[in-house]
């Protein structure tokens, strides 16, 4: 943190401390997110080789042609996601 503000500690205002730390944590979460989606990617590239992209994990039914051009690496059909959400 000592790098990421211009003064020593002694003369830094927390106002600037909680910003800095703030913004560590805004990078942690975009970076973990990130690391989630392409995970997700790489999942449905595998399903793609494998013949099974496209079909809900869940009940097996065909995603909705939508659904996967919204969200390209959805493993569930919107109904079985709803249930997810609801639960």
């Amino acid at each position: 943190m000592g790098d990421e503000v211009d003064e020593s500690s002694l003369d830094n205002h927390l106002a600037e401390t909680a910003s800095v730390t703030i913004d560590r944590e805004i990078d942690y979460t975009v970076e973990e997110n990130e690391l989630r989606v392409l995970t997700a990617i790489d999942a449905a590239l595998a399903r793609i080789d494998d013949g099974t992209y496209g079909r809900c994990e869940r009940c097996g039914r065909q995603i909705e042609e939508e659904r996967l051009q919204a969200i390209p690496y959805a493993t569930l059909c919107i109904e079985d996601k709803r249930r997810d959400e609801r639960a």
